[in-house]
């Protein structure tokens, strides 16, 4: 992998992470009351965040399929899906 490819890897998990922080009190019971876009986001942080701070860590990379499994599992728990383009990844 190239320097600019773990650059872009490391600054789309930094993202990632924060995203996380940011939507961590949508998470949980009591929480029906967002934007049914707002409760995916924070789950979809939430699954892969372990994955973003590995990548931060320089750890080896994730299982991708471990991965895809986790971020259908927040697609699931809020009832909603994600774009077109979004669900062509989570079946390659």
């Amino acid at each position: 992998m190239s320097d600019l490819n773990k650059c872009q890897l490391q600054l789309m998990s930094a993202a990632i992470f924060e995203i996380r922080e940011l939507l961590s009190h949508i998470l949980g019971s009591g929480t029906s009351t967002h934007d049914d876009a707002v409760r995916l986001a924070a789950h979809l942080s939430y699954a892969l965040h372990n994955e973003a701070l590995a990548v931060l860590e320089g750890k080896p990379m994730f299982d991708i399929e471990s991965a895809r499994e986790k971020v259908s599992i927040a697609q699931n728990i809020v009832s909603s899906n994600f774009s077109d383009e979004f669900n062509i990844l989570l079946k390659k």
